[in-house]
């Protein structure tokens, strides 16, 4: 059976909760292709180094959409804690 495409990467689409806490658009910038490029990067074996090229991703998201430095360091920074304490729980998890 083909693996099913993933379409909520910033969050998780079986919970409206997470998709909720956790968007893929923020202060009207889409930032689900960074949240795909993370999901991928930890899929090939990045860690840490991945976490902060998702973090530099979503501030050049927000630089192109030309939107606030402050806004953009505030997402990125709160997205980058989100994935390194999200990360701790998935090397727990076995993964």
């Amino acid at each position: 059976m083909p693996k099913e495409e993933k379409t909520d990467y910033c969050g998780s689409a079986g919970s409206k909760l997470i998709s909720w806490i956790i968007p893929d658009k923020v202060f009207g910038v889409d930032i689900s292709d960074c949240c795909k490029n993370h999901d991928e990067s930890w899929e090939h074996g990045a860690n840490k180094s991945g976490d902060k090229e998702f973090m530099w991703d979503i501030i050049d998201r927000f630089y192109i959409a030309d939107k606030p430095l402050w806004m953009a360091c505030l997402v990125a920074h709160w997205y980058y804690i989100g994935v390194r304490v999200g990360g701790i729980f998935y090397k727990l998890g076995g993964k």
